[in-house]
This record gives structure tokens, sequence and C-alpha cells, in this order.
């Protein structure tokens, strides 16, 4: 993946690789070496992708959240140009809240499970926008 001059730790490996030869070594994050995590920590009652964003919005909200480096005349790229959390929390409020009305994601029932879903597919490049349609499906 490159070479990181950071003097963090994001992972360890916490399997041998000598006793799976042929095969990369399992790696985690230090604080859950042992086993992973079925909580955060610092927010207990983040249960899953909706709650974590909608903690970090809450808790967040004048902070940076998304930033877009636009494209000059001459082709260069400029200096970032960040949005705040509360700004982008609108932004995913309001995709998905047209994904539902405009019914860009109808309800399929499955009937093995029982349960209703919809789906979304999202087609671009890795950009901002991008991410806000998934928020916007998660909210």
């Amino acid at each position: 993946m490159g070479k990181s001059n950071s003097k963090l730790t994001y992972s360890i490996p916490v399997t041998d690789p000598e006793t799976a030869k042929g095969e990369t070594p399992v790696y985690r994050n230090p604080f859950a070496k042992d086993q992973l995590s079925s909580r955060l920590v610092r927010w207990p009652d983040v249960h899953n992708l909706q709650d974590l964003y909608l903690t970090a919005f809450k808790e967040f909200s004048n902070n940076r959240c998304f930033g877009t480096r636009p494209k000059n005349p001459d082709g260069s790229f400029g200096p970032y140009e960040f949005r705040p959390y509360f700004e982008v929390k609108a932004i995913c409020d309001r995709v998905g809240s047209a994904i539902i009305n405009l019914d860009l994601a109808p309800v399929e029932h499955d009937d093995i499970s029982g349960e209703d879903f919809r789906f979304v597919g999202i087609f671009g490049k890795n950009r901002e926008e991008w991410v806000e349609v998934d928020i916007g499906c998660v909210l």
C-alpha cells in the first residue's frame, strides 16, 4: 500500500504467517487484537451505521466533514473546500428522502425471511456525492 511515515499503528498481525504458508496474516486494530469489537468504547449506544452517522453529525456538527479540491481553469487543482457535518447531514437527509419519495428504490419483499428491502446501486467515481448518497440510504 505504500510506505507511511506515520508513528501511529493502525493494524497488527494476529495470525502467524508461518502457520499458513502462502497466506497473508490476518490484521486487526491493536485495540481489538484478541477479538472483534462489538461496541465502540467512546459511544456505547452506537449499534449500527445509522447510529454512528447520527452520533457523528451531532457531536461534530461544526467540524469539517468532506473536502473537495475544485479544478481550476488551467487544469490544476485548488485548495480543499470543506463542508461541515451539519451541511453534509442536510444533503444526506434530502437525498435519502428523495430516494423514498420518488420511489427510486422500490420495496422488494423476501419470501424466505418475510422482510422488505430497498436496494440502491451507485455507479460513479469515488467522490463526495457518492458518499452522500450512501449515507442518505443509511439514514
